[in-house]
């Protein structure tokens, strides 16, 4: 399928304009493999190039990379390249490449001046894993996340500060052991029935739920 991808210049019969730069793909393979994408192509007239606003042409490159191999970038390539990947695949609804860009996030590490910008962005793309993570190292470290920029930013949001102070509520331990599950091993079960791993710890409980 690489070898499908490289022919687009050649073969492709949509264009996408990302940045300046034209990147070409195959409608029938995005239908199949992307039909998010093949959709939101439907918006333009055939033959039109179309735009794809706030997305840069790596990100967009590793989208269409993902999409037609299955192959995700190099550990390399991630760095500071992981949030704008984040938004590409969660605007065309690409979960797997959505969740291994999460997890590298995650793996590069959080500390205390990133945390709460990191809260927003996991909050704002549904990202359940990234989340939860960073309120964890929120709730080790409140004093010091409160004294960063990025606290401004975060305390604007009534819904997440209730989500924060909640994490200094003595936990229930009459909640049923499903409830108390992380999003790892939520994602985890949901994959094994084959259901969609996408979406907030609320939703992926209630889909593991509607399916046991």
């Amino acid at each position: 399928m690489g070898k499908v991808l490289k022919s687009a210049n050649k073969t492709g019969d949509i264009v996408f304009e990302v940045d300046g730069e034209n990147i070409l793909a195959h409608r029938h393979m995005l239908e199949t493999l992307a039909p998010e994408l093949a959709m939101f192509a439907t918006e333009y007239a055939s033959g039109t190039t179309i735009p794809i606003q706030g997305v840069t042409p790596w990100a967009f490159h590793s989208l269409l990379r993902f999409v037609y191999t299955n192959e995700p970038p190099k550990p390399d390539e991630f760095g500071e390249n992981s949030a704008s990947l984040i938004d590409v695949a969660d605007r065309f609804g690409c979960t797997r490449l959505k969740i291994i860009a999460e997890q590298d996030i995650i793996a590069s590490g959080i500390s205390v001046d990133s945390v709460a910008e990191l809260i927003l962005f996991a909050d704002a793309k549904n990202c359940a894993d990234l989340k939860e993570t960073a309120i964890a190292f929120f709730a080790a470290h409140p004093t010091a996340v409160k004294k960063t920029p990025g606290w401004e930013k975060l305390k604007e949001s009534a819904d997440i500060l209730s989500e924060l102070m909640d994490c200094f509520i003595p936990p229930n331990t009459d909640l049923p052991k499903e409830k108390k599950i992380c999003v790892r091993d939520l994602r985890m079960k949901l994959d094994e029935k084959g259901l969609d791993l996408d979406g907030t710890r609320e939703m992926l409980l209630r889909r593991l739920e509607e399916h046991e």
